[in-house]
């Protein structure tokens, strides 16, 4: 098995190395005339065959760029190095010549260029091209006996050198065998970490001791909101100046303090909240050879906890108000009775009774806004029974168009068969009393016209209320669920508020949709547990 060619270096410079023996050998003669008095030693000759071996090399050169024939371009090496040496030895002296040496030096190029089979070949014909130079020698005279033992002697070193090239070459082809795969092993584990590294959700970024950034991966990149592999090979403070600092104290044993929080602002002037952590590599002798830093970005984890301190902070104070307001109901009856019993004893003037009215109407409206916080901040736990929609309806529409001062209307009520809830039935009137009121409040004075309807979706129950009425202005659409909040000129603002309380509560879902001028839409899901229980 010899080399690959195309991308083995090793070819060419066998080539050159061919050139330039020759162009040695032609500038000796040359430079040195009178070293080569045999007969047949001439420039003109050596100039030929130097010509020949340049052109044979750029044969070569084309027959490899091409690979046409690639298996058979050691056999055209190796032809023709032997024949350039035959020559080369017969026209400097024959046996006498002193670049005989060059036989093995073709047939070691023979053994790199195609292993044993190619050392062997070469040998045999290096044998055969020495046998005839020795046969031309022994015509022109020379002793028999010389030549004999300059045969023998040539073609046991040719054959030795056959034999240690072959086995030079097999090692040599194992070494390169061993380096190719050691090359891809490395290749694959470089690869393997990499995409460890690209895989982790938090940023890593790998330093030397001199802070020159190694690696970094792509949760790097998207965290710090640049491109952190064009940094590769550059300082770690033109990426992230903070991350110097962080480094020499996560290399500190007294300043090391685990995970840390930090800001950092990216190039396109976002602050994030980074939870970082350092640590120091160290190879097998403890010397520490580089740095590195994990970071998160916990920017949406920070904004998690104040809203959660925000919301414990809220429900610690509705749960102190809630308890206020249950103390401030006792007092508040308690003196609307009084008024109401003055005023029946006829205890007052005809002002003081006037006074009177003032104090039960306004001890009402206290007693009933009361109600209507503790409902938002506290709903009290009831028994679930199964109860029809449609009914409940029916009796809100009839309870509600009682009420003086409402615009006249018309209700459409298309229900599925299955509309039925298990739920507490005094908070689904509320919340149905809520919702119709709202809608019959916002009804121009004629033309009026609520539409209700339910659905069955998947595993939920869909309930539609929707009115042609004035709409919600887009800015107060945000805040309709919000407490206190109201447009009505005599509202609390809690009506909504206890809407979605209780919906909440029932693991539901309530959504307004509304264009000022054209109405409002109003979507209440509940989950479809309850139509099993009412089942």
């Amino acid at each position: 098995m010899g080399f690959e060619l195309k991308k083995d270096t090793t070819f060419y410079t066998l080539l050159g190395g061919r050139l330039i023996l020759l162009l040695f050998i032609l500038g000796t003669v040359y430079l040195f005339p009178s070293k080569f008095e045999h007969p047949g030693t001439d420039a003109s000759r050596l100039t030929i065959l130097f010509s020949s071996a340049f052109a044979l090399s750029l044969i070569s050169v084309w027959w490899n760029e091409k690979q046409r024939f690639a298996a058979a371009l050691p056999w055209l090496q190796t032809v023709g190095d032997v024949l350039l040496v035959f020559f080369t030895v017969l026209w400097t002296g024959g046996t006498s010549s002193p670049f005989t040496f060059f036989f093995p030096l073709a047939i070691i190029t023979a053994c790199i260029l195609d292993g044993r089979r190619g050392g062997t070949i070469s040998a045999m014909l290096s044998t055969l091209a020495y046998l005839f130079v020795c046969v031309h020698e022994v015509d022109k005279g020379a002793g028999i006996s010389f030549v004999t033992f300059s045969f023998f002697t040539n073609m046991a070193a040719f054959n030795a050198t056959a034999l240690l090239g072959a086995a030079l070459s097999r090692r040599l082809i194992k070494t390169e065998k061993r380096l190719v795969e050691a090359k891809e092993h490395l290749h694959r584990i470089e690869n393997i970490q990499r995409y460890i590294a690209d895989s982790m959700d938090s940023g890593l970024i790998t330093t030397d001791v001199n802070g020159i950034i190694i690696l970094c991966n792509r949760a790097a990149s998207t965290i710090l909101g640049q491109q952190a592999s064009n940094f590769l090979g550059q300082p770690l403070r033109l990426l992230w100046p903070e991350g110097i600092t962080l480094l020499r104290e996560g290399s500190d044993d007294k300043k090391r303090q685990g995970r840390r929080e930090t800001s950092f602002i990216t190039p396109a002037g976002e602050k994030r909240i980074l939870g970082v952590s350092t640590f120091s590599v160290r190879d097998n002798t403890n010397k520490i050879i580089g740095h590195g830093i994990i970071f998160q970005d916990i920017t949406s984890i920070k904004e998690q906890e104040l809203l959660l301190e925000r919301m414990r902070r809220l429900a610690a104070l509705g749960e102190m108000a809630a308890g206020l307001a249950h103390e401030i109901k006792n007092p508040l009856a308690s003196l609307s009775g009084a008024a109401q019993f003055l005023k029946e004893q006829s205890a007052a003037s005809p002002q003081g009774n006037r006074l009177l009215d003032i104090i039960v109407r306004e001890s009402s409206r206290l007693n009933e806004l009361t109600e209507s916080f503790l409902m938002y901040a506290r709903p009290e736990p009831r028994q679930s029974v199964e109860v029809n929609i449609k009914e409940t309806l029916s009796q809100v529409i009839e309870l509600l168009k009682q009420r003086p001062g409402l615009p006249k209307f018309e209700t459409e009520i298309q229900l599925t068969h299955s509309a039925a809830l298990v739920v507490d039935p005094q908070q689904l009137h509320q919340i149905l009393q809520n919702l119709i009121l709202n809608s019959m409040q916002a009804l121009p004075a004629s033309g009026g016209k609520i539409r209700i309807t339910s659905e069955d979706r998947k595993n939920q129950i869909i309930l539609t209320i929707e009115d042609n009425g004035k709409g919600i202005e887009p800015e107060d659409l945000k805040r309709v669920f919000d407490p206190f909040f109201t447009t009505k000129p005599h509202g609390y603002g809690l009506g909504m508020a206890v809407v979605h309380r209780i919906i909440e509560a029932w693991n539901g879902t309530v959504s307004i949709e509304s264009v000022p001028g054209k109405g409002t839409k109003i979507t209440i899901a509940l989950p479809s547990v309850s139509l099993a229980l009412a089942a």
